[in-house]
């Protein structure tokens, strides 16, 4: 749970706006997410704290990822990141990705991130659709 810690002391106070459950939900999905190899949704609940039933961490979960109030939210969540990775970095390398999310090129993922010990951490992303005319 030492991520969980480290996500509260540095993040929370970024994001005190958003809803205290929602959040508090958000960073124990994101400390499930990096205790175990695969991040499907069930896997994330199984990895959850708590004493509930398996059933209901993986709701939980669930109801979290399909939360439009959340996904509302990721451009601030996004912003809070970029403040805590960039704060210290005088001339950030930052690499954008645009990739094609289906193989007829109608939707697509612009990602913004930042190398970090031969890792991308993630600071935006949104998908596009691709307008036709």
């Amino acid at each position: 749970m030492h991520a969980l810690n480290i996500l509260h002391h540095c993040l929370a106070p970024l994001l005190a706006h958003i809803h205290r459950r929602r959040l508090a939900t958000l960073l124990e999905a994101v400390a499930a997410s990096v205790s175990g190899p695969q991040l499907t949704l069930t896997d994330i609940g199984r990895r959850c704290a708590g004493s509930a039933r398996l059933h209901h961490k993986i709701k939980r979960a669930d109801r979290l990822l399909g939360n439009t109030r959340l996904q509302g939210e990721a451009r601030t969540v996004y912003g809070a990141l970029c403040r805590i990775c960039l704060r210290r970095i005088r001339e950030p390398v930052i690499v954008v990705d645009w990739l094609d999310l289906k193989a007829d090129q109608s939707l697509h993922l612009l990602r913004a991130s930042l190398p970090v010990g031969g890792r991308a951490l993630t600071l935006y992303g949104s998908d596009q659709d691709t307008c036709k005319d």
